[in-house]
């Protein structure tokens, strides 16, 4: 780490080498965005089918409650 640390003080960062990183960084962020992107996707498929499954056990309550009245 100390040598690291050296190099940095010594050598002071370069057009090329910011631009390097720029590049790194986006392409970090892009694959960061792809992985956001389907886990979203995930999560609403995943509330959907809940959504459903919710609305299938209300209608079924709401139908046997008018089954116990007539």
């Amino acid at each position: 780490m100390a040598e690291v640390i050296a190099e940095a003080i010594s050598a002071p960062a370069t057009k090329a080498d910011l631009l390097a990183l720029k590049a790194d960084l986006q392409a970090e962020i892009g694959a960061l965005r792809a992985e956001l992107k389907a886990d979203i996707e995930i999560l609403k498929r995943d509330m959907t089918i809940r959504l459903g499954s919710m609305m299938v056990v209300a209608v079924g309550v709401i139908l046997a409650g008018f089954k116990l009245i007539h």
